[in-house]
């Protein structure tokens, strides 16, 4: 995984969620195709292809919320937690 620089992220804005603020814990970085939950990567459209990291240790509830925003306001369709890991699980690169 390529090192971004903090100054090169930009904070997710809840649009979808009923939430305020994500409060920085939710990040996308340039172009806005790869998703930060506590700065992790955890989700990346590539070639519009979705990703959501393999390692399931970190999809907790909060960073589960990211993912669903995220998925929403780049128009894919948004699926419980199990489908996601299951058709979209892999490497973030």
């Amino acid at each position: 995984m390529n090192i971004i620089q903090l100054n090169q992220l930009s904070e997710l804005e809840p649009i979808f969620s009923s939430r305020k603020s994500f409060y920085g814990k939710a990040l996308v970085g340039p172009g806005g195709t790869v998703l930060y939950s506590y700065l992790t990567p955890v989700a990346m459209i590539n070639k519009g292809k979705l990703t959501i990291t393999e390692d399931t240790g970190k999809l907790t509830a909060t960073t589960m919320t990211h993912i669903h925003e995220f998925l929403k306001q780049n128009g894919i369709p948004d699926l419980p937690k199990q489908d996601l890991i299951k058709k979209y699980s892999g490497k973030i690169a």
